[in-house]
């Protein structure tokens, strides 16, 4: 079995390339600029875009299996478009190029923000419908690319959906947000955390559960990949409990952080540097949903999501160790 990899030098896409070569399973991935570490990996680099037909032709040639990762991930406003294009028009060109290609099995990375939250105690499984009133491009842009998928699927291409919720764990070497916020947070750099709090999973049971769809799983089917729901203080408290290290406390409603949002702008604007955290940001903390089931995940992609005590001290130790 071949697989192809879009994304492959983000966070997922690293860690999944990296445990499909432990699996000795070749892999091929689509790549702007070349990325000395997964050339480590021994993976067939296909340079081009993923709105550059030719380049998924020439990525999906004789493979079996598709993992789709690329994506623009921002909630800055000036980034709407971007990322809307990357997610939208780049799912559907990856469709077209697997239909060409006479590729047997996509599987599609979207997000929990797809689906639609009711209450923050309900919970919340793959039955609920996806968000069409989302306000977020990138939510809004998620949607539409899973409604793509669906259309696919119905005409004859394996698809499977993985919806992960906020990722962790060590090997973020381009630093997302959540890590730099983790690392931030280590290094008593934030003054104070705002209230409310998420759903945070460990990268590496992401990936394992990717892995496990190439073989297991229906076709059609979404698959949710949560972990443990934390408050931000909570998240804090453990990252101290585990290295030792003081963090922040202090706490402060979002309704006092979203007045701060005109001086957040004011100083991303003359830094230069993304904002620390948006209008948006603030409204997901606030509403995210506490009881997010991964049990049809781990019933038949052998999903087992581990502790995030491990998950925060494999994070801490990756970056010490690489001087990061």
């Amino acid at each position: 079995m071949k697989v192809a990899v879009t994304g492959a030098s983000g966070f997922v896409g690293y860690c999944l390339c990296r445990d499909l070569k432990e699996k000795n399973v070749p892999c091929k991935v689509l790549l702007h600029q070349f990325e000395d570490k997964l050339n480590d990996l021994g993976v067939e680099i296909v340079e081009g875009s993923i709105l550059d037909d030719n380049a998924l032709d020439r990525l999906f040639k004789g493979v079996d299996v598709v993992f789709h990762l690329a994506a623009k991930i921002s909630l800055q406003k000036k980034d709407r478009e971007n990322v809307r294009t990357t997610i939208l028009t780049g799912t559907k060109k990856v469709i077209e190029a697997c239909q060409r290609q006479g590729v047997k099995r996509l599987i599609h990375f979207s997000t929990i923000h797809a689906l639609k939250w009711n209450t923050s105690d309900e919970p919340l499984t793959e039955t609920a419908p996806l968000k069409f009133s989302g306000k977020i491009a990138y939510e809004t842009a998620k949607v539409e690319a899973e409604l793509l998928v669906q259309k696919a699927s119905a005409s004859g291409l394996q698809t499977i959906t993985l919806n992960p919720t906020a990722i962790l764990g060590p090997y973020d070497y381009r630093l997302s947000d959540l890590t730099q916020a983790v690392l931030k947070i280590y290094r008593r750099k934030l003054p104070a955390l705002v209230s409310g709090g998420y759903d945070f999973v460990d990268v590496r049971d992401v990936s394992q559960a990717a892995v496990n769809a190439m073989t297991r799983g229906k076709s059609g089917e979404r698959y949710i990949l949560s972990g443990k729901w934390m408050s931000l203080k909570q998240l804090a408290g453990l990252i101290e409990s585990v290295t030792g290290h003081k963090t922040t406390k202090l706490t402060v409603p979002v309704a006092l952080a979203k007045l701060g949002l005109p001086f957040v702008n004011a100083w991303s604007m003359v830094s230069g540097k993304p904002q620390l955290y948006t209008s948006e940001s603030l409204e997901i903390l606030k509403t995210s949903n506490r009881n997010i089931s991964s049990l049809k995940a781990q019933r038949e992609l052998g999903f087992n999501p581990r502790p995030m005590e491990e998950t925060i001290r494999d994070t801490i130790t990756w970056f010490e160790q690489n001087n990061l």
